[in-house]
């Protein structure tokens, strides 16, 4: 039944639907609806907010992380390539800003990059440390192969001797200790100021301790350890297969256009770089050997021209390699002479390896695969494994290694420490190891 209201119109009294009382309440119920669902709509909206303010801090925590990283892989590409940068760099990437300085430990050579960024109250800093990757350890001024070691006339060494043949001289000094391998090796006619150990010792005087199996005519100041083995032989310490690494690393950077023969007369830098052709230096040339050069061909360096080692490579040397396998017994010669000097980069340590890969006294021939001779020499390392190395005239270097060393003619040779623990500048992702690679903050 319906509900109806009393209603007097003109003293009349009628009774109507209660529709008004109905139309009411349906606008409450709807009122009440519209509020709910504004509560929940103002619920949901906090949330979203809140996941859009999220997603911001995401995507700035993510750029500032790629920035960062951005900085110090671009220093680090740089270092590892031998190119140009500052102490400190600053790279844009879409308007943000990371900035890298560049710190070196002079004393294990490492380097250390930092980049720090800032983005909207957010930094992130990345840090990478670097160590010269391509190490060489030379205990020995000189270290001959199954060639042997031949001084004569005032040639003298200072510095250790280590033969796997034989040594044989004229009285000259070895200022240092003198070992030479095997059962077929031999130590004659040598002053020792050191320790010495050879199978046979004949005409020698040792100012150290000798140990032999066989001592003929020599004077030993310390003890004696007769009865005593000879050592075994020891490989050289660069490795064909590392020199392969080191041409092919050159051959990548660059591949010089030249035919014939390649002069330098006057002040050029180098490297790394393979040259397909002879590489002459002369007339008082200054050259810069700014990484690993491999010359398919001979190399001739004369008439007071000066070598150096870049300055930028700090306490590391560099590679300069003759090699041409397609004649390995009559190419691939070095002649240094005529007043030529040879530079490291200022640092300690730093120095240049003169590498030959000539193989003719390997198979019995008699083509020098080194001469350095008339007042040349320096900072200066000869590297011949399969070759023969001639050193005479007034010359001098640092430590010689061949497969037949020959000195002569006041020819002088000083070991430098600083070829305990070698550093080479040898092509990309060679030359430096990553030691660390991390979040600073």
């Amino acid at each position: 039944m319906l509900r109806a209201n009393l209603q007097r119109e003109g003293g009349q009294a009628r009774l109507l639907p209660k529709q008004c009382e109905g139309g009411q309440a349906a606008l409450v119920i709807v009122m009440s609806v519209v509020f709910i669902t504004a509560i929940f709509m103002a619920r949901g909206i906090v949330p979203a907010l809140n996941d859009t303010k999220q997603a911001r801090l995401q995507n700035t925590s993510r750029e500032v992380v790629v920035t960062a990283e951005a900085g110090v892989e671009d220093v680090t590409y740089r270092i590892r390539k031998a190119l140009d940068y500052d102490d400190e760099e600053v790279l844009v990437i879409d308007g943000n800003y990371a900035t890298t300085t560049v710190s070196d430990d002079f004393e294990t050579g490492e380097k250390t990059a930092v980049s720090e960024t800032l983005i909207s109250d957010h930094t992130r800093r990345k840090s990478v440390t670097l160590l010269p990757g391509e190490e060489v350890v030379f205990n020995y001024a000189v270290h001959s192969g199954e060639g042997g070691f031949i001084m004569q006339n005032t040639a003298s060494v200072s510095g250790n001797l280590f033969s796997n043949g034989f040594v044989s001289a004229v009285g000259n000094t070895v200022d240092g200790d003198v070992a030479v391998a095997e059962t077929s090796g031999y130590l004659e006619d040598v002053y020792v100021t050191g320790n010495a150990q050879a199978h046979r010792i004949t005409d020698s005087t040792i100012d150290g301790d000798a140990y032999y199996q066989t001592l003929e005519s020599s004077t030993v100041n310390g003890t004696e350890h007769p009865d005593t083995d000879a050592p075994s032989s020891v490989e050289f310490s660069i490795s064909d297969e590392k020199i392969d690494e080191w041409k092919d690393a050159a051959e990548a950077e660059e591949i010089v256009s030249c035919s014939g023969t390649y002069e330098i007369t006057g002040n050029e830098t180098i490297g790394p770089a393979k040259f397909p052709c002879n590489l002459t230096i002369k007339n008082s040339a200054d050259v810069t050997i700014a990484g690993t050069v491999w010359v398919e061909g001979n190399i001739v360096i004369e008439n007071q021209s000066d070598i150096y080692v870049d300055e930028d490579l700090g306490n590391k040397s560099v590679a300069v390699i003759a090699d041409d396998p397609s004649d390995s017994e009559g190419s691939g010669r070095i002649t240094l002479q005529n007043s030529t000097d040879f530079f490291g980069s200022g640092e300690s340590g730093s120095f240049v390896f003169m590498i030959s890969m000539n193989d003719s006294f390997e198979n019995e021939g008699s083509t020098y695969a080194i001469t350095l001779e008339n007042s040349a020499g320096g900072d200066a390392v000869l590297y011949a494994p399969h070759g023969g190395v001639l050193i005479k005239n007034h010359t001098d270097v640092v430590s010689v290694s061949a497969y037949l060393i020959q000195m002569e003619n006041n020819s002088d040779l000083f070991y430098d420490s600083g070829l305990e623990s070698t550093f080479f500048e040898a092509g990309p992702g060679g030359s430096w190891q990553i030691v660390d690679w991390l979040e600073a903050q």
